[in-house]
């Protein structure tokens, strides 16, 4: 057993003493051996740049005595500075000694280029589920992106120091839009959890949910700290299993917060991309799939055949928050979305006749005015009808919608027994009928629209 301590350098480590003697202790220098950026703790590398060698040192018999350690922790320390590296300590949870001062990043976050790491995952689910797994991964790959101080408004009220993780883990399952500091070249997490604030309104628009990890842009370019957050962009990825992901400058990012609308027709580098949208992509090669049905495509992303349909070519991003609902609202979405939207519940009124009709099977097409109110209901939705006389309701999901601009058009195209007619009145049905419930200006101006429904 023998107390060990590593160098990891830019240098190999070439001296003509291989052992020193130390009283009655002996340390032993192994040669240096070449490593892979996956080999280096990510301490020592996020702390040099261009690491190429380890060589570990070992202190024999083994000790903890104070003295004895320093020393063999100078004489490392020494060997480390002249061949361009840091010594690592293994007996103290892998801390890293610098031999010289480690590189700060004080440029203001305000005047700085950014990078946005950002995943974007389906809104069916919280993020919930998987965040005791993203912290984890958090301080294995990128310890700098660890909460330093996290609240619900600004400043932060707690400190990861002082808190600790299982705190952070219930205060974000409690937060669902918390305000987080990080340590540059990290600056901010931001967490948008689709899921939780679908079940409290009612949404038009898609949202998914979304995280998003910034940094100072000087930062990712450095060889070391591009590999660490490529490989937290992978384990990350295959954690929550986004639609899509991608690394890219904070100015080009073409998606507004939350509100997806399709794969973004100027996309970062690397990306990722998950399912469905990746079952439209075809064959492609084996050594893309990080896991089954998700991607990793770096620098050859322009060969990514992704079809025109997926692809959304508005810019969906602005800074000002004022602007945030309009821009989420007056873009079209991609001609082909193969996501599902949120459910949303309706709630509608009927006489007992019509609610009998529907309950029994007969009735499957609801007639109203296509106004407001009717013009938010969407395929998949859910209506819950009233019945006004006794109270009943039954729940229906809305499997297609007929839109036209009059109830004479509609009584043209669809079948008038599965709108609420029936054998013994079908041959005098009229769109007159539907005077008794909307005038012939509110039809002009609206529209109408026959609701095709199933029951649940």
């Amino acid at each position: 057993m023998s107390y060990n301590l590593n160098i990891w350098s830019r240098q190999r480590v070439e001296t003509d003493q291989k052992e020193i003697k130390i009283g009655e202790y002996t340390i032993s220098i192994d040669e240096s051996v070449v490593v892979e950026p996956e080999d280096i703790p990510i301490d020592a590398l996020l702390s040099l740049s261009e690491i190429k060698y380890l060589t570990s040192l070992h202190l024999e018999p083994y000790t903890d005595e104070k003295t004895v350690v320093d020393k063999v922790i100078r004489y490392s320390k020494k060997l480390a500075k002249e061949f361009n590296g840091v010594v690592e300590n293994p007996q103290l949870e892998n801390e890293v000694l610098l031999t010289e001062k480690r590189k700060t990043f004080t440029q203001k976050t305000r005047d700085a280029d950014i990078i946005s790491i950002c995943w974007y995952m389906d809104c069916q689910q919280s993020l919930s589920n998987h965040l005791e797994g993203f912290v984890d991964l958090l301080q294995i790959y990128l310890p700098q992106a660890l909460p330093r101080r996290y609240g619900s408004f600004e400043p932060p009220e707690f400190k990861y120091s002082e808190t600790g993780k299982a705190h952070l883990i219930n205060f974000l399952n409690d937060e669902h839009f918390p305000v987080i500091y990080c340590t540059k070249p990290i600056t901010y997490i931001f967490l948008f959890d689709a899921y939780v604030e679908n079940q409290k309104f009612k949404i038009k628009e898609y949202r998914c949910n979304k995280i998003e990890i910034q940094m100072l842009k000087e930062a990712y370019l450095e060889q070391n700290w591009q590999f660490a957050v490529k490989r937290l962009f992978k384990e990350v990825s295959k954690l929550f299993k986004p639609f899509y992901a991608e690394i890219t400058d904070e100015k080009e990012n073409m998606v507004c917060s939350w509100w997806w609308k399709g794969i973004p027709a100027k996309r970062g580098n690397p990306i990722i991309i998950g399912e469905p949208y990746s079952a439209y992509l075809g064959k492609l090669p084996e050594k893309s799939e990080l896991e089954t049905g998700l991607y990793y495509f770096e620098n050859d992303i322009q060969k990514v055949k992704i079809p025109r349909r997926l692809v959304s070519n508005k810019k969906l991003f602005t800074r000002s928050r004022r602007e945030v609902g309009f821009f989420a609202d007056n873009f079209n979405y991609a001609k082909e979305f193969p996501l599902n939207f949120p459910k949303t519940v309706h709630n509608m009124k009927l006489h007992s006749s019509p609610f009998e009709k529907i309950k029994s099977g007969e009735k499957t097409i609801e007639l109203r005015l296509y106004d407001k109110k009717r013009r938010q209901i969407k395929v998949g939705d859910n209506i819950v009808f009233t019945n006004t006389t006794t109270g009943e309701t039954l729940t229906a999901t809305v499997i297609k919608l007929h839109i036209f601009d009059s109830f004479y058009e509609l009584y043209k195209k669809l079948p008038l027994l599965k709108c609420g007619y029936t054998s013994d009145d079908i041959e005098s049905a009229a769109p007159l009928d539907m005077l008794e419930y909307y005038s012939a200006e509110e039809q002009e101006k609206y529209g109408v629209v026959g609701i095709e429904i199933s029951l649940d």
